[in-house]
């Protein structure tokens, strides 16, 4: 077995500058769609950020239940190709050697770093394309088992971000949007983690083809 010092560099690992393809979404009931309904608009302004004493992103953590894998992640990923490619493609399979989330990309390419961390994937090979997804079953375990051993500092930290991103978001432009709709944002309870806007893009490393998708 040959060994790779972590210094040492293949000779094209140029990265593709990422090109979308498509997009879709995930409801509050777990369903998928294939439109932007859960696309989000950026909106903080500045005196929200300079309010005296900070925001508070821990409010509501009690309402807040999250949800592990609803087993419908890749399920959107292979709708949203198939509708690129009937629609969008002329009726021609995407250009792509590996289909798979930006996320499992991420955990194979920072193991030198993180060496400690679980990983079970499943590789799937159709018509000439590799497809590689994480292991349910396993996935739902190591979920189980973080919960167990999280404390009430941990589940803050996560709940916040969530907190972070319904307080600084608008479903609609601001234009478009009511005083209301703008000013209410804090009041309303983040109640679970469940909906979500997918992007899905063409890149590369060297002279792999890439399509992965990731939440935004």
């Amino acid at each position: 077995m040959q060994v790779f010092p972590l210094i040492s560099r293949a000779k094209d690992a140029a990265i593709k500058q990422p090109v979308e393809l498509t997009s879709y979404s995930r409801n509050d009931k777990g369903e998928i769609k294939l439109d932007d309904s859960e696309l989000k608009y950026y909106y903080l302004p500045d005196s929200d950020v300079s309010t005296p004493g900070g925001i508070d992103l821990a409010s509501g953590i009690k309402e807040f239940k999250q949800t592990g894998s609803l087993g419908t992640e890749f399920e959107g990923l292979l709708l949203s190709i198939e509708d690129y490619e009937k629609n969008k493609n002329g009726g021609k399979k995407i250009d792509s050697n590996l289909i798979t989330w930006r996320g499992l990309l991420r955990k194979i390419m920072t193991l030198p770093f993180s060496r400690n961390e679980e990983l079970e994937y499943n590789i799937i090979v159709f018509d000439g394309q590799i497809m590689m997804v994480e292991d349910l079953e396993n996935s739902q375990n190591l979920k189980l088992k973080e919960e167990a051993t999280m404390d009430d500092f941990k589940r803050k930290l996560i709940y916040s971000g969530y907190k972070f991103e319904q307080i600084t978001t608008l479903s609609k432009p601001w234009a478009l949007s009511t005083r209301s709709e703008i000013e209410k944002r804090r009041k309303i309870p983040v109640k679970n983690n469940i909906p979500q806007y997918t992007t899905v893009v063409s890149t590369g490393i060297g002279g792999i083809k890439l399509t992965i998708c990731a939440e935004v």
